[in-house]
Order: structure tokens, then sequence, then C-alpha cells
């Protein structure tokens, strides 16, 4: 947030958002460790959090402390940026560095 709040004080306009290719390797890799919890869909439990598939798509299946370290940066090269500086009439798309 500091990052977005720093380049918007400036007066630009900023934005960022996942890049897909690497949010779907993350939810990819979560699915192996979410089938494996009492909650999965593979253990029995057909709930709404679980697609017509059997995908995760609520759970995290680790300890929070651990997502709490996960997320205590934010790395930019895993996001798409969109800037638009003052007076620019487009923004410019590039991904994070």
């Amino acid at each position: 947030m500091r990052e977005i709040k720093r380049r918007c004080l400036r007066g630009d306009a900023f934005a960022m958002m996942p890049d897909p290719v690497v949010e779907k390797e993350y939810a990819d890799g979560l699915q192996k460790p979410l089938s494996e919890l009492a909650m999965s869909a593979t253990r029995g439990c057909k709930a709404y959090y679980s697609t017509a598939k059997g995908r995760n798509t609520h759970f995290f299946p680790y300890h929070q402390a651990y997502y709490k370290w996960l997320t205590r940066k934010v790395d930019l090269k895993n996001y798409i940026l969109l800037e638009k500086s003052v007076g620019a009439k487009s923004p410019v798309v590039r991904r994070g560095a």
C-alpha cells in the first residue's frame, strides 16, 4: 500500500493487479495441500467452497502466521502495473520490476 500511496501522492494515477500467470501458478500450487484437508472434496466433504471439479477456492492450507509472512512484502515483479502520469491521455501498462 505504501507503494501505491507514494506514487499517487505525486499526482499520478497508479494501480496494480496480480499477473495472471503468477496467480495461476500460486493457486495451482495450493491444490495438493488443500486436497489433504479434512474439509476437502477428496475426503468426502462437498460444500460451497469447492467447484464442481473439486477445486477448493476458499481455504488456505497452512497456518495464518505463514500467510502473514508470505504477504509481508509486495514483490512488484508478480504484478501488472498501470500508471498514468498527470496530463497523459492513457495509462502505461507494464510488468512490475
